[in-house]
């Protein structure tokens, strides 16, 4: 018994399940990316986090700076008039100064992620992408190398020019002579010339961390 093929109706039936396997491919690209892009908003919304984080983090050690300066310079006054002035008043500055040092070391595991999971990809917003990626492979990253640098240098001093003219057991400075006063007051300008560098660049890094931040709002509107 011969049988009519209807080549035009198997046509058809082919055409039909081709376009659904091509529209669930379709449809399934475009929610996979939907998804991306919303895990790509949520990332940026914990990277808004951290950067308001450190900018409160920022207030602080900038005001602390700003008093490690200050008591540099009494220090180095007393330096250059040790018999005007009793040493006894100088332990407040040097326990402040040597003992405890405030450094910014800004966050970045939101960045680091976003940037290995290739999220940023899928911001669709090229001009927030370009800042954020100069912010953080730039400035991010200078201030995190001068803050290591800065605390190495405070430590140093600590270590080896302190103990010339500080008694650490007894808590008070010790009696000395003019080549251990040279000696630390030579250290002293070198650490007060970096803290003032270091000073500069968080103002700097403020002024662009604020920025990022209101370039960030407006992206998430």
């Amino acid at each position: 018994m011969k049988m009519n093929v209807s080549w035009v109706k198997l046509l058809r039936d082919a055409a039909v399940v081709v376009g659904s396997v091509y529209l669930a491919i379709v449809l399934e690209g475009i929610s996979e990316t939907r998804d991306r892009r919303v895990d790509a908003e949520q990332a940026l919304m914990r990277l808004h986090t951290e950067l308001q984080q450190d900018r409160a983090d920022l207030d602080v050690i900038m005001a602390a700076q700003a008093d490690r300066q200050v008591r540099h310079q009494r220090i180095d006054r007393w330096l250059s008039r040790p018999e005007a002035i009793p040493a006894d008043s100088m332990t407040e500055h040097l326990t402040a100064l040597f003992s405890v040092n405030r450094t910014m070391f800004p966050r970045n595991s939101s960045w680091t992620t976003m940037v290995s999971s290739g999220q940023l990809t899928y911001l669709e917003d090229p001009a927030l992408v370009a800042r954020l990626a100069n912010f953080y492979e730039n400035l991010h990253e200078r201030l995190e190398y001068n803050g290591v640098v800065y605390d190495r240098w405070v430590s140093d001093v600590a270590r080896d020019a302190v103990t010339s003219v500080w008694n650490r057991v007894d808590g008070r400075p010790m009696a000395i002579d003019s080549e251990d006063i040279a000696r630390f007051r030579g250290d002293l300008l070198g650490l007060l010339d970096l803290s003032i560098g270091f000073y500069g660049l968080l103002e700097e890094w403020r002024r662009e961390l604020d920025e990022v931040l209101e370039a960030v709002e407006r992206h998430r509107g």
